[in-house]
């Protein structure tokens, strides 16, 4: 019988992590702490994976998030998690981490010419797909109807097979308006962040529940509203990647005093009601509703929706934040 995909991670994890703390990469965990990531959607994510001294930072010490991510270093990080660190076997500094990964079955023969060059997001779903089965022994996802909405879902039947596995898990999640962008570049503190979820299943941002012929989400006959809840990972992801989108606090002005969401703006569920959204012009915009406790965010993205706006997210109330709120007084 198979172990629990939570047994393999916690073992591996912990035969790594003995493995660094026994002098493998020279550095202390204290000392991985970039000063520009404060405030970043990706801290969490870059800091679980520094502590133990998976990723490190750049020369400058600082980590330098919103640059593209190198296949090299992507493999390296995801090799040191579960093998620790590898002496180089050839020229360049990652050729031990390359070469494993190619005997392991992570990687193509053709990944190595290009390990220096900047990683598509289609080729890393391929690269944490074959290391969650190879590395991992985490069993690949047959249902592909999540993946099926993407807009920009690719025709080849390898592609598919790879972007499906990592979206319907819930390791990679897609750009806002059910896009994938395989052909975009990941950006480093994306590359944590697929990293993470790869180890930590918990962590993992499992995509918006399918509708059915009716309209209506497989997800309303549960228990368990939060499952279509977005995260506020993904929330500070998306605002730090779409420029279009817009945040609202939809509880009252003496709530908002007592701390909001950065970057949101205040319309009270009644004043949304009343003006007929007026102020949010764009439907097809990515809009994310959140109010005190879920109950008036619920029913202000009903309500935006039945206007005709496309993309209505719903976070739920602020204590799921876990980030440092804004204007307290």
């Amino acid at each position: 019988m198979k172990r629990s995909i939570f047994w393999r991670r916690a073992m591996c994890l912990a035969a790594a992590v003995c493995l660094l703390a026994g002098g493998l990469t020279g550095y202390a965990a204290e000392d991985r702490t970039f000063a520009d990531l404060d405030g970043h959607w990706a801290r969490d994510a870059v800091q679980t994976l520094a502590a133990p001294g998976y990723v490190m930072g750049m020369p400058d010490g600082l980590f330098h998030p919103n640059e593209t991510m190198r296949l090299e270093q992507f493999v390296t990080i995801i090799i040191r998690s579960r093998y620790g660190e590898q002496a180089p076997t050839g020229a360049g500094w990652a050729s031990g981490y390359l070469d494993l990964a190619l005997r392991q079955g992570v990687l193509e023969t053709a990944d190595i010419g290009n390990a220096g060059y900047p990683l598509k997001r289609g080729d890393a779903a391929r690269i944490a797909d074959m290391s969650l089965l190879y590395l991992y022994e985490e069993e690949a996802e047959n249902d592909v109807s999540p993946a099926e909405r993407l807009t920009d879902f690719p025709d080849c039947h390898t592609c598919r097979v790879h972007i499906s596995d990592v979206y319907t898990k819930g390791v990679m999640a897609g750009r806002p308006g059910f896009i994938f962008d395989s052909e975009g570049m990941l950006t480093r503190a994306e590359g944590c962040a697929v990293i993470t979820r790869m180890l930590y299943p918990e962590r993992r941002i499992l995509p918006p529940p399918a509708e059915d012929e009716d309209g209506k989400n497989e997800a309303d006959d549960t228990d368990d509203a939060a499952d279509a809840l977005i995260t506020p990972e993904l929330v500070r992801e998306i605002q730090e990647t779409d420029e279009a989108a817009v945040v609202v606090d939809v509880r009252n002005q003496n709530e908002r005093d007592k701390g909001y969401i950065p970057g949101s703006i205040l319309i009270p569920l009644a004043v949304l009601k009343e003006t007929g959204a007026a102020q949010l012009p764009d439907k097809e915009a990515v809009i994310v509703v959140y109010c005190q406790s879920g109950g008036r965010s619920a029913q202000a993205k009903e309500f935006l929706e039945g206007l005709g706006y496309l993309r209505v997210y719903d976070m739920g109330g602020i204590g799921r934040w876990p980030y440092a709120l804004e204007g307290v007084q």
